[in-house]
């Protein structure tokens, strides 16, 4: 085995065009904070968008 252990990573994004939405910027880093638990949820290592 690896003497180091086996890193993964989990990315959860959200992505808007400015101006469309009435979010405020807590809301979108809301969102892109549960697509990371989504990610999570997925058995980690992988990218999840909002």
């Amino acid at each position: 085995g690896n003497p180091h252990g086996i890193v993964t990573i989990s990315i959860g994004i959200c992505a808007k065009v400015p101006h469309m939405y009435n979010d405020t910027p807590i809301s979108f880093i809301n969102e892109a904070d549960s697509a990371l638990y989504q990610a999570k949820k997925k058995g980690k290592n992988c990218i999840y968008g909002a």
